[in-house]
């Protein structure tokens, strides 16, 4: 199976941790993330999603997004983004890879995109936060982390896929 991974820095760290599991899982990833970006830029066309999908081919789309704007003080106007962005998947499966929260409070954004990424399933990573190792800078996780955050993605998606379907569902 081959799986997209885009997105922010979070979208990089998770992929880093799950290239380190291609071998044992046979899935092969491909990350298409950049530090210091936002949803609407992942929205539009300036990041070219739907032109991924349609080279690549993935059997299934992660998006790591939502780090950057935690801080906004009116995330409800990520709402119509979110939503654009997950209909640029078309008919491939998708997950929406909510940010692990890190000290802060919530804004009010992980229930903005978890409302608004339909088609898109939703996967709270803020369960993991508390014990994520994180790097100097008390936000991103280190190679430790990352590994961590891998294995809790790849348990779920392996607990929520319909195994008895042809493609990934």
């Amino acid at each position: 199976l081959k799986v997209l991974i885009v997105g922010d820095s979070f979208a990089e760290a998770l992929g880093a941790g799950l290239r380190s599991k291609e071998a044992e899982t046979g899935l092969k990833f491909f990350l298409r993330g950049e530090k210091a970006t936002f949803i609407p830029e992942w929205a539009g066309p300036k990041r070219g999603v739907a032109g991924m999908i349609a080279s690549l081919k993935p059997d299934v789309v992660l998006i790591a997004l939502g780090g950057n704007e935690l801080s906004m003080t009116t995330p409800d106007i990520r709402g119509p983004k979110v939503k654009e962005l997950a209909k640029l998947m078309g008919s491939t499966p998708c997950v929406w890879v909510a940010p692990p929260l890190w000290g802060n409070k919530d804004n009010g954004l992980l229930a903005v995109i978890r409302d608004n990424s339909l088609p898109c399933r939703y996967y709270d990573s803020t369960k993991l936060a508390p014990d994520l190792p994180r790097g100097s800078d008390k936000i991103h996780p280190t190679a430790e982390g990352q590994k961590k955050w891998a294995d809790y993605v790849l348990g779920w998606l392996k607990n929520e896929r319909d195994a008895s379907a042809a493609t990934f569902t």
